[in-house]
Formats: structure tokens, sequence, C-alpha cells
């Protein structure tokens, strides 16, 4: 497994969620990804640790708990100041790069000739569909944020 492949994937996903956090005008959404860079983040100093032989695994994702807490936060204060239709497009880059992280390591699971490979292949995929997740409610609520905040169905995110 070529590990710095990987820990440079995680870092630009970082850097990208910072930025989009830096273009989001609504709080709420700011918060959800600074999440989703802490979340990159996360996964970066993993993968450091794993190349200088530490194995001891990444600590456990709190992400759905917490998106669900800033949603629901928005929900209570009906927020949907600064959802801009325009940024659709930014999130659903977002969402693209997720879904290619989650298809790259599915890849590198079936690749993997150690059982332990396999597995944090597998966990981390799991992750990045999480992201993608979260990425599809953002992009729901900011095409339509009234409605989107009034409806329940954005609970399935617990879920997951």
């Amino acid at each position: 497994m070529d590990i710095r492949l990987v820990i440079e994937m995680e870092g630009d996903a970082e850097r990208h969620y910072r930025t989009l956090a830096d273009k989001a005008t609504n709080p709420g959404l700011k918060s959800v990804m600074l999440l989703l860079a802490e979340e990159e983040a996360r996964h970066y100093e993993y993968y450091k640790s794993l190349a200088k032989g530490d194995d001891t695994g990444p600590d456990s994702s709190r992400l759905i708990s917490a998106v669900t807490e800033v949603f629901l936060a928005m929900r209570q204060r009906e927020d949907t100041s600064g959802i801009e239709i325009s940024q659709v497009a930014l999130y659903k880059k977002a969402l693209e790069a997720e879904r290619e992280h989650y298809e790259f390591y599915r890849r590198k699971a079936a690749e993997a000739e150690k059982d332990a490979d396999r597995q944090m292949f597998l966990m981390i995929s799991e992750e990045e569909q999480r992201h993608a997740r979260v990425l599809e409610s953002v992009i729901e609520f900011v095409s339509r944020p009234e409605e989107w905040l009034e409806n329940a169905e954005w609970y399935h995110l617990e879920e997951y």
C-alpha cells in the first residue's frame, strides 16, 4: 500500500472542507464543514501514525451525532440565513470526491493481502460513505432550506 498517497488524499480533503467552511455564510453549514474537516484530519493523523508503524487504529467517529446536533439547533432556531443555492455546486464537488474516496478504499480493501489492511480500508470506506451522506443532506438543505428543516426525514443520518 502506498500510504503517502492516502495521507495526501486525506490532507487534501481536510483543506477542501476548511475552504468550504470559509465560504459558508450560514453558521450551521460552516460547523458541518468544519466537522468534516476534523474527520479528514483525524484520518490524516491515523495514516501518518500507521506509516510510522503504529497501528492502534483511529478514534471512533462522532460525525453523525455532531452533524445531527447542528441540524437540530438550526431547526430550533429556524436558521436558514446565508443559504445560497449557488453553493450547491461546491457541495456536489465535495460529494463526488467522497464517493471517489469510498470507491478507492473499497478497491484497496479488495486488493489487500493482509486481513488487517483489508479491515482498515473497509472501516475508512464506511467513514467516507458517512461523509457522503452528510453532504447529500447538506445539498438537500441548501436546495430547499425551509422545507428541509420542517421535514423530519433528515433524521435518517442517525441510522448510519
